[in-house]
């Protein structure tokens, strides 16, 4: 039975990796009798949250200034909709800054719980959420990676989950085939370091290199360069593509890469396990922590193109298929959504 709302919180500017999770994490708390709303500032999330939750929403419009004000102005709008037998969840780590404020409450101040899966590059960042964690009941991370984050003497508010994920059939692929498809999916993004997997590839006639995913504004240059540099070197073996909706972005892909060494968890490296996608990852940041190295997949030293490249090559020398079904069972043993919940629910409470 339901003990006071979960009220979660979001800044998100749509649906990203994080923001699937939550909504499977909340169509799965519905299933245990847990009462939810959801107050953000995106239409398009608030959308997703009715169609799959059929749960209550409140979209709340900011104007835009500085990030202080921003916080200041959403939690203006959150602490009229909310009393202390709430359980707020924070799922943007800016709103962290919101569990300091000195908010008044009408009904008194509700239990916080931060939610964290950002890596945060600036110690003032870190200090910040540090900070925050102070006020904060709970912090539940999505992995040990981003929970070092936080100072030391925190950590013990810290509980590490990694994420749920809806049910996907495994459909591997064969590799066999006259080349092999690998893909960095995500954002198009310099922190995602699409570029390391051209270089490894350029010594590799049987790769293919697939960049998959959208492109901001503020990232188009970027894209230009990177679409530059593929075509320089590997020609044809090289393609950029728009983003596809989840269920279908590990399509035609033969392996998934992750590049970014900072990479808080890697969403997709589970997904990719249910699917039957050979995973890759490098040996620092979150994902790492999913991949037992020639078991469940393949580890590389990070940022260095010459340890890629050995690796990829030894793709066809490995049992893939039986490491791919060992790491479908770990991830689904992992990512099973209601047993994500129960135990999630038991860390925030």
């Amino acid at each position: 039975m339901s003990d006071g709302r979960l009220v979660f919180l979001s800044l998100a500017p749509g649906v990203w990796g994080a923001e699937r999770s939550m909504l499977t994490l909340a169509q799965s708390l519905l299933g245990l009798g847990e009462e939810l709303l959801l107050i953000c500032t995106d239409e398009g999330l608030a959308n997703e949250w009715q169609r799959i939750t059929h749960a209550p929403v409140e979209v709340v419009a900011i104007p835009g200034g500085s990030r202080r004000a921003v916080v200041r102005r959403f939690f203006g709008q959150v602490t009229p909709r909310t009393s202390r037998t709430d359980t707020l969840v924070i799922f943007s780590y800016v709103l962290a800054a919101g569990t300091l404020g000195r908010f008044s409450w009408p009904h008194g101040r509700p239990r916080v719980v931060i939610d964290l899966h950002d890596t945060l590059t600036r110690h003032k960042g870190r200090l910040a959420l540090s900070l925050a964690s102070i006020r904060a009941h709970r912090v539940v991370a999505v992995s040990k990676f981003t929970a070092q984050q936080l100072h030391r003497p925190l950590r013990n508010k810290v509980r590490v989950l990694t994420r749920p994920v809806s049910p996907i059939s495994f459909d591997p692929p064969d590799l066999q085939s006259a080349s092999i498809r690998v893909g960095v999916i995500g954002r198009i993004h310099p922190q995602k370091n699409a570029a390391l997997l051209i270089r490894a590839a350029e010594e590799l006639p049987d790769v293919r290199v697939v960049v998959r995913g959208d492109v901001a504004a503020d990232d188009s240059d970027y894209a230009r360069s990177l679409q530059e540099l593929g075509s320089s070197r590997l020609g044809t073996r090289f393609v950029i593509e728009s983003a596809r909706p989840w269920r279908y972005a590990l399509d035609d892909l033969d392996v998934l890469l992750v590049a970014n060494s900072s990479e808080p968890m890697g969403r997709t490296v589970l997904e990719a396990q249910l699917r039957g996608v050979t995973v890759v990852v490098p040996d620092s940041g979150g994902s790492t922590e999913l991949v037992a190295d020639g078991v469940t997949g393949f580890v590389y030293h990070a940022d260095d193109a010459q340890s890629l490249a050995r690796v990829l090559g030894r793709l066809r020398e490995t049992d893939v298929m039986g490491m791919r079904e060992a790491a479908r069972m770990e991830a689904k043993r992992a990512t099973d959504p209601v047993a994500y919940a129960t135990n999630y629910l038991g860390v925030i409470r």
